[in-house]
C-alpha cells in the first residue's frame, strides 16, 4: 500500500503525517508541498479549512475539530530524516535530507 505522507518542522522537531484530512479524506496541501497557515504556525487543510497543532495533528478549528491527523513515524539521524514503513521487510521505506 502506497501513502502519502508529509513531514513538517517546527524548530528542531519533526513531524511525519500521512496526506489526508480525518473529515473529508482529500489532501491537505492548497498547492504542492504546501501545508502551514500563512504564519507557519499550524497545519490547514486546503478542503475546509480544518486546522491542525503541528506537534499532535489534533483538529483545533474546523469540521473534523478534535480529530487527529495519522501519525506517521520518522526518525532523525545525523540530520537525515527516515520514514519508517510497516511493510512486511521491515525497511526504511524514504530518506529525505530535510
Amino acid at each position: 500500500m502506497e501513502l502519502d505522507i508529509f513531514v513538517i518542522r517546527r524548530g528542531e522537531q519533526v513531524f511525519g503525517y500521512v496526506n489526508s484530512c480525518p473529515h473529508a479524506w482529500t489532501p491537505l496541501d492548497w498547492s504542492p508541498d504546501r501545508f502551514t497557515n500563512m504564519e507557519k504556525t499550524h497545519i490547514l487543510c486546503a478542503t475546509h479549512g480544518a486546522v491542525f497543532e503541528m506537534e499532535t495533528g489534533l483538529c483545533i478549528a474546523g469540521p473534523c475539530k478534535g480529530d487527529r491527523l495519522t501519525n506517521f513515524p520518522i526518525t532523525v539521524t545525523a540530520g537525515a530524516i527516515f520514514a519508517q514503513s510497516d511493510d512486511s521487510r521491515g525497511r526504511d521505506s524514504t530518506n529525505s535530507g530535510i
